[in-house]
């Protein structure tokens, strides 16, 4: 019997230890799996960081050149002013004082309107000298030799220069970009040259927007050999030391992508060639930081294994003191570890505690999962936001589209920008109110005609990607279906919200890929309420302008300002009038041509201003007049700002000083013809010693004094007679004499004008006053 038991027992034991040998066995494959779920993971990760930050560097490229070729615009559009190029003609420009302000203001507006400038020249090769609104005229090596020595040597309408301005060494130093073109723009002779030099760190404030919170970092490197860099970042200056940057400078291929060592550490770098103007652009990640998460997976899938090893190993706990040990003291390691306080939990044994940390890391998942669910709205807003405005490949988006909702049953994508107009004033939480209405009034008609999403952007517009159409439909009749609902829109937005809305369309496209182009083109209609007005539907169709020959209305500008400093409002108001009317005669014209124009204007008053008062002028306007002129939407609100509000300041202060300075003239002619009443007086004499034109000198004077000049010297010596008759005994003919008249008679008869009575009726009678 007890041999049974204990044979019993034996196969117990022998079964026990091959359970535990299985289980311990069957570790190994969780152990191998879980290395290469890493691995893959590991790699997956790299590969999508390379990924992620290729695409990151190709958008920094395009905003760069963006910012470049949006500059080059401007200067374009200044660079076709006849004012210009008429300047450059005249055998000696500097001698026409009238025609040379009128330069000044043109480079003065470029400044105005060209973001991070440092300076704007227009450079005269014939003369070799340059003009700057702020210095003046300036000789040419003031722009320095090596320009200089690029502009004679180029043939090229326009270029790109970018210069070293402190240090000659690759690794350091300051950088001035520069921009030439050449003028006039149509001809291959070259009267001047428009020089714009641009801050080098406009170029990485695009940089740094886009790779903030991160430890990236950029150089850009110029077929000059320079190398653009932020120099407040320490890792730059020692890239720049480093042999595998200085190779990058020499490669002729589009892009490249590689790993090299940099005091150790290991860094992703990827550089970009751009077509615009030659840069590459490179991009420098350090790995260390980059490979964070993948080092989380490791230890994570590490603590996991462990588990399971600690799991398999339970059942020894019965056969071995040694053993529940050592599983005692792991337990007590995940207490350190994981920060459990059990102090507040009932009691658990190894294991308990140990499924107590499963259950805390599934928990945390769920609450993250939770999080995620919640912020869907905006993160789908965000996303969508990215897809209508930043480049992408189709490639990478099409498994986010479902994630995010995104409709993809029809081939045909439109996009419409919804602007609310008159909101200024409103408050902030109103103005939420009314978006959120109009959002809710688009979705809703949207949803009977078919699929959409509907996004509130940046930038207070409201973007609607439209999917709609089948593959065989006309791009033409999807376009009138979608003015159709955008006019539908527009006329509830305005009947609900008492509102007006402007909309603009963009085409319609086959595919996805062409979602973005088609938010361009919306974005680009909805500027042409500044020609067409609000409150309408503007198709990009419609209202895009043939290339054309662009003008400045410089007459109409000159009888502006004629008027201003004349202290006409009416007239004045009447020219900008004209001037807005020229504008739209021009043909085909372009908004920022017309919001450029208007900008001018407002530098050429200004300039005027300064000129009849140097020292209030300046402040005249709190406000920054060129900001609120490139606020208004349309062309209407931009004049009627010019008549009822700049204007009017305007003219008011210039009759105030001219009051001043009226009345302080007067004062002087007064004072004189006080002291000299017993001299010769003319108009002519005392007008040339105010430095006044006679009729001006005039009118001025009867305007302040309020009689005539020769009255008031009249009436001012017949006072001065009257003196003489009763505190005199001079003769009549000897007080005639001494007040400058021909004769006695004339004196007579103008002392019987004023007083009434003769010189000797007036003596005698203030005689007889006295002795009473």
């Amino acid at each position: 019997m007890l041999r049974t038991i204990w044979n019993r027992q034996s196969t117990y034991r022998t079964q026990l230890k091959v359970l535990l040998a299985a289980s311990l066995i069957s570790i190994i494959p969780v152990i191998v799996l879980g290395l290469i779920t890493y691995m893959i993971a590991s790699s997956s990760i790299m590969q999508g960081i390379s990924k992620t930050n290729k695409e990151t560097i190709r958008q920094v490229q395009e905003r760069i050149d963006k910012l470049l070729v949006t500059n080059d615009k401007i200067v374009l559009q200044q660079a076709f002013n006849p004012t210009l190029t008429d300047f450059l003609k005249e055998p000696d420009p500097l001698d026409n004082i009238q025609s040379l302000k009128n330069v000044t203001t043109i480079l003065n507006t470029m400044e105005m309107l060209i973001d991070n400038v440092d300076s704007v020249y227009l450079y005269m090769n014939r003369q070799h000298l340059a003009i700057n609104p702020s210095q003046g005229i300036v000789e040419a090596p003031k722009l320095g030799a090596e320009l200089l020595q690029r502009i004679n040597k180029s043939k090229e309408p326009f270029f790109w220069y970018e210069h070293n301005t402190t240090r000659s060494e690759l690794n350091g130093g300051s950088h001035v970009v520069t921009l030439v073109r050449r003028l006039p723009v149509s001809s291959d002779q070259a009267l001047g040259y428009l020089i714009i030099n641009l801050n080098e760190q406009a170029i990485f404030n695009v940089f740094s927007s886009m790779y903030a919170g991160t430890n990236g970092e950029m150089l850009i490197l110029t077929p000059s050999g320079n190398v653009l860099s932020d120099w407040h970042k320490p890792l730059n200056r020692e890239l720049l030391s480093d042999h595998s940057i200085r190779v990058l400078m020499a490669l002729d291929i589009p892009e490249s992508s590689d790993k090299i060592k940099i005091n150790g550490d290991s860094m992703l770098v990827n550089s970009l060639k751009s077509d615009y103007n030659g840069w590459r652009y490179v991009s420098i990640l350090s790995l260390r930081e980059l490979t964070r998460p993948i080092q989380s997976i490791k230890y994570t899938t590490t603590i996991i294994c462990l588990a399971l090893i600690l799991m398999s190993l339970f059942a020894s706990i019965l056969l071995s003191k040694r053993l529940f040990r050592i599983i005692s003291g792991i337990a007590e390691s995940i207490r350190v570890i994981g920060k459990f306080n059990l102090t507040s939990q009932r009691k658990m044994d190894e294991f308990g505690l140990i499924h107590y940390y499963v259950e805390t890391i599934r928990t945390e998942n769920d609450e993250l999962e939770n999080q995620i669910k919640e912020s869907m709205p905006l993160l789908r807003a965000n996303f969508i936001q990215r897809l209508l405005t930043e480049p992408f490949r189709s490639g990478e988006f099409y498994e986010k589209l479902n994630y995010y909702h995104i409709p993809v049953k029809y081939p045909f994508y439109t996009v419409i920008c919804i602007e609310l107009d008159n909101l200024r004033g409103q408050s902030e939480q109103d103005v939420n109110l009314f978006f959120y209405g109009a959002i809710n009034i688009v979705k809703e008609i949207i949803s009977h005609y078919t699929n959409g999403i509907v996004v509130r952007m940046q930038s207070d517009q409201i973007a609607v990607v439209i999917n709609h159409g089948l593959e065989s439909d006309e791009p033409s009749l999807l376009q009138a279906e979608v003015f159709r609902i955008s006019e539908e829109i527009r006329t509830l937005i305005e009947q609900v919200l008492q509102v007006t809305a402007t909309i603009g369309v963009g085409h319609s496209y086959l595919g996805l890929e062409n979602i973005q182009r088609s938010y361009k083109e919306a974005v680009e209609a909805l500027k042409y309420q500044l020609l067409e007005g609000t409150g309408t539907v503007l198709f990009i169709e419609q209202v895009n302008p043939e290339a054309t020959t662009l003008t400045y209305p410089v007459e109409q500008e000159q009888s502006v300002l004629t008027n201003l400093r004349l202290g006409n409002l009416e007239q004045a108001s009447s020219a900008v009038d004209d001037f807005a009317v020229s504008l739209k005669m021009k043909g085909s014209l372009t908004t920022d041509h017309v919001r450029q124009s208007f900008v001018q204007l407002v530098a050429a008053t200004m300039r005027t201003l300064y000129e009849l008062d140097p020292t209030e002028g300046p402040t005249l306007f709190e406000e920054n007049v060129y900001q609120t002129v490139n606020g208004f939407k349309t062309m209407e609100h931009i004049v009627q700002w010019l008549k009822k509000v700049m204007f009017p300041t305007i003219i008011t202060h210039i009759r105030h000083l001219r009051s001043e300075r009226n009345s302080l003239i007067t004062d002087k002619v007064l004072r004189y013809i006080h002291e000299h009443y017993d001299e010769d007086l003319s108009q002519p004499f005392l007008a040339e010693m105010v430095m006044m034109p006679v009729s001006h000198f005039s009118s001025i004077f009867k305007q302040e004094v309020g009689v005539t000049f020769t009255d008031y010297v009249i009436a001012f010596r017949i006072d001065k007679a009257k003196e003489l008759l009763w505190q005199t005994d001079l003769k009549v003919t000897d007080i005639a004499d001494r007040l400058r008249y021909n004769n006695s008679q004339n004196f007579i008869r103008a002392f019987k004008r004023l007083t009434g009575v003769t010189p000797g009726e007036y003596r005698t009678k203030h005689v007889k006053t006295l002795t009473q």
